[in-house]
């Protein structure tokens, strides 16, 4: 039995793919770069500054990699991978900035390495895989870049919430934050 090959993607498809995870990665800069001034972990301040930047240039790096010409024009391109991801990112945003110092951590690296980053890595791998054409190589170098700063920043994220589960409010509002984004990327 042989598995099936990789199906290519078009260029319309790929380019919104392409989009899509400059989106992702511009909204993980922004929030991580904010959250970065409220953690109360010195660790987690230092971690969520650096992913920041790291994001910051994913973006940057999906989005010279867009095409612009008259049909396909990379502004138009760069957005929501669908409204799913629009809502799970301001829910994101609104649960956090609601928490207390103290909770505010758990609340970050909740959102962040149990809901938003593991799913970004999923965007990855769908472009991944329908990266088939010698054309795509270019692609293939930015995910091969870029995939494994997500992995390390998922590692070191999910340890720095295990640091910060340290009570049982603290557990609970990790799991208030998952819920909710869970439900916010299944809402649409």
């Amino acid at each position: 039995m042989t598995a099936n090959p990789p199906q290519a993607t078009g260029l319309r498809e790929t380019s919104a793919r392409v989009g899509a995870l400059s989106w992702v990665a511009g909204r993980l800069f922004v929030l991580e770069g904010q959250w970065s001034t409220r953690c109360a972990q010195p660790g987690a301040t230092v971690h969520l500054a650096t992913q920041s930047r790291h994001h910051g240039w994913h973006s940057e790096l999906w989005h010279q990699a867009l095409p612009d010409s008259p049909v396909l024009q990379a502004q138009d391109l760069v957005a929501a991978p669908t409204p799913a991801w629009a809502q799970a990112f301001d829910v994101a945003q609104s649960l956090v900035d609601d928490k207390e110092s103290e909770l505010f951590d758990v609340a970050a690296l909740s959102a962040l390495y149990r809901s938003l980053v593991p799913a970004t890595l999923v965007l990855l791998d769908q472009l991944a895989s329908g990266l088939t054409s010698p054309s795509d190589r270019h692609l293939q170098r930015i995910v091969g870049l870029v995939r494994p700063d997500v992995v390390a920043d998922l590692t070191h994220g999910y340890a720095l919430l295990a640091n910060a589960l340290s009570n049982e409010s603290g557990e609970e509002t990790a799991l208030i934050c998952i819920k909710a984004l869970d439900q916010a990327f299944r809402s649409c």
